[in-house]
């Protein structure tokens, strides 16, 4: 029976590891208190901790996506004052040598 509690405890921290893990990912826990968080969550039943570790598998993959590629064109960041003006009020702005863009 010693073996069958320390097998059960060996789960119960491999869990409460996973949901950890989980709660580091999904910027809840910062990763410096992973072993206190650890030691938090052994006292939940296993039952909970499966419970969260669901619910933070779903958190995890809404905060993960896909990079998008950037717009093929972008607009120039327009620093001067007159040139964005300019781009205001007429539509169109003038770069360094004095040529329509």
């Amino acid at each position: 029976k010693e073996w069958k509690a320390k097998v059960q405890d060996e789960e119960q921290t491999a869990l409460a590891a996973e949901v950890a893990d989980l709660r580091i990912r999904a910027e809840i826990v910062d990763e410096r208190d992973r072993s206190k968080a650890i030691e938090e969550l052994k006292r939940y039943s296993a039952d909970a901790l499966e419970t969260m570790k669901s619910d933070l598998e779903v958190v995890v993959a809404q905060m993960t996506f896909e990079p998008r590629p950037k717009a093929k064109f972008r607009a120039r960041k327009i620093d001067n004052i007159v040139e964005s003006v300019r781009a205001e009020l007429f539509g169109y702005t003038r770069d360094e040598k004095g040529e329509l863009s």
